[in-house]
């Protein structure tokens, strides 16, 4: 224990320290969020592509419409729901973890 208590008597290993606690911190409070945001049973148990509507917590801009045209073909955007066809549910997986992302549900693709 005294080696590791020596160590962090010099700033940059305590900073170090500080930030790697700070990201996996961030890290998991993300991966949370995201399987809040998108259950198992939302998705096609197939694993097959699917059409979903992601809620942000604005309207989106420029750069989430870009975010989101790559995980799928954006078919409408009404208020702050996103219609998305063809998601890959990975890639869905991936995009719930955003802060910026309140929900993702499935939408019937009409």
């Amino acid at each position: 224990m005294k080696p590791l208590l020596h160590f962090l008597r010099f700033p940059p290993v305590a900073a170090t320290l500080a930030l790697l606690v700070l990201w996996l911190a961030w890290s998991t409070w993300l991966d949370a969020g995201g399987a809040a945001r998108l259950t198992p049973d939302e998705l096609p148990a197939d694993g097959s592509a699917a059409p979903l509507e992601v809620e942000l917590r604005f309207r989106p801009e420029a750069f989430h419409m870009t975010r989101l045209q790559d995980i799928g073909r954006l078919i409408r955007v009404e208020d702050r729901s996103v219609f998305l066809m063809d998601v890959d549910p990975e890639a869905a997986r991936t995009m719930a973890r955003n802060y910026w992302v309140a929900d993702i549900r499935p939408w019937d693709g009409v």
